[in-house]
């Protein structure tokens, strides 16, 4: 797995250098480093890899929760993030794509119609990936596994699921638009709150409410990280300059 990992990721690597050239018209290496634009990269992209490293680290404690309440809500857990992962594919991508096109826009009415584009985009996405989902779930579950308890957790929680990669979905949205307002360190003081006390909880509702109270519990993160991001989000886009930047040429 590990191989496979950094083969995706050099292959990742040459293909982005190899667009940055067609768009740039010559190497990435051209030219000397800059460090004031070295340090306005650094302010946004360390607080969103701070994001990451804490959510994955509380995801670590969650499938802990998970292997404490039996082998068989583990292995339906680890199924039912396996199959989100294709689900979120639309929204996080969309996500992605609105980082510029936030950064691009001129006031807070472009910014913000921007943004709740993506939003649309990110839900309809998810909307008719999970329709599909569950209306193929059987065939799709036995893909996973043949063991009927396993099958019986999966095929129970499934629309669990698809709220819980809807909710996350949207929250990535606002918090890619942070980025593309340039602040990042919203989104990393949100997610700290969040997954702080989603890892503090993960145990204990996991002892006392089972597989399905953690997948609620994931939903409910997921909800509150909307509502402090959107209200970052609301803040900071409010402040943005509506004046228009001249078109060069």
């Amino acid at each position: 797995m590990g191989c496979s990992m950094i083969a995706a990721g050099a292959t990742a690597l040459a293909v982005s250098n190899l667009r940055l050239r067609r768009l740039l018209g010559g190497s990435v290496r051209r030219g000397r480093p800059r460090p004031a634009e070295i340090m306005k990269l650094a302010r946004v992209g360390i607080p969103l890899s701070g994001t990451l490293l804490i959510k994955f680290a509380v995801l670590g404690v969650i499938t802990y929760a998970t292997v404490r309440t039996g082998t068989r809500e583990a292995a339906a857990h680890a199924i039912l993030y396996a199959i989100m992962g294709p689900l979120m594919f639309v929204s996080l991508s969309v996500a992605q794509a609105s980082v510029p096109e936030v950064a691009r826009a001129h006031g807070v009415r472009e910014v913000r119609s921007v943004t709740r584009a993506a939003l649309t985009m990110a839900v309809i996405g998810v909307a008719v990936g999970g329709s599909l989902l569950l209306a193929f779930r059987d065939p799709l579950v036995t893909l996973f596994t043949t063991d009927d308890g396993v099958r019986t957790a999966v095929l129970g929680l499934a629309w669990l699921m698809v709220v819980m990669a809807a909710v996350d979905g949207t929250q990535a949205v606002v918090a890619f638009g942070l980025a593309g307002l340039k602040r990042s360190s919203w989104s990393l003081g949100s997610v700290a709150a969040g997954y702080g006390m989603l890892a503090t909880a993960a145990v204990p509702v996991a002892a006392t409410r089972g597989l399905a109270g953690l997948w609620w519990a994931l939903i409910a993160n997921s909800a509150l990280l909307i509502v402090l991001q959107g209200g970052g989000f609301l803040r900071h886009s409010a402040r943005t300059d509506a004046a228009p930047m001249p078109h060069p040429g």
